[in-house]
């Protein structure tokens, strides 16, 4: 039993130093003396994402309307242009950046409200 109690420390030890990922691979903290998890783990950095498309329609202020109904849409109140997109309509191949769309479902409610 003596042996048993040497032996499990010896080969912990043994197994956490596989863990070092050998020299040149220390992380240098941030200006505040900070690393993320992801930086002390030697993880990969997550993939940068694309910018986000510029609201030219000033769509993004229009979510509310959002779940209602299709006929709530009045093109009258908006300065933009707008176009009422139906559930299965085929591809629209004129883009207007300053063009309010506002998408309909299968059930007649606005989905999603974007510029183009």
């Amino acid at each position: 039993m003596t042996h048993a109690r040497l032996l499990a420390p010896a080969l912990a030890l043994m197994f956490l130093s596989a863990c070092d990922a050998g020299p040149g691979s220390e992380v240098a903290p941030s200006p505040d003396g900070t690393i993320s998890a992801g930086e002390a783990l030697g993880e990969m950095p997550l993939p940068v994402l694309p910018p986000m498309a510029a609201d030219t329609c000033g769509g993004g202020a229009l979510a509310g309307y959002i779940g209602m109904e299709a006929g709530s849409v009045d093109p009258a109140r908006f300065e933009a242009p707008v176009r009422v997109i139906r559930a299965g309509s085929g591809p629209l191949r004129n883009r207007d950046p300053r063009r309010i769309n506002f998408e309909v479902g299968s059930m007649n409610e606005i989905i999603r409200v974007r510029c183009g």
